[in-house]
């Protein structure tokens, strides 16, 4: 009975902190720059070399940055709300024809 007992804390334990921890990254009034060679940009276009970009990025929040790409790598991949931090975004060779 005690070990049932026990399982059954867990659980709802669990599904309590699992519940928590479910939000909305949103925030209100974020505010999100990011510029390479003092030109702000919303996307970088890269040719078929092996390459990589110095970015400075702005934010008054939090952030963070991910990859989903084996090829594209980033450096600096989260921070504090800054005026001023550098990532690197690095490609490798486009071995491909897309």
């Amino acid at each position: 009975m005690k070990t049932k007992t026990t399982y059954l804390f867990l659980l709802l334990m669990t599904m309590v902190l699992g519940l928590q921890s479910c939000k909305d990254d949103k925030v209100d009034g974020a505010v999100f720059s990011l510029s390479i060679d003092g030109q702000e940009s919303t996307s970088i276009t890269f040719g078929y070399g092996q390459t990589f970009v110095m970015a400075k990025l702005s934010s008054n929040t939090g952030w963070s940055l991910s990859s989903d790409q084996p090829w594209c790598t980033l450096s600096n991949v989260s921070g504090d709300p800054t005026d001023e931090q550098y990532i690197k975004i690095a490609v490798e060779r486009n071995t491909t024809d897309a």
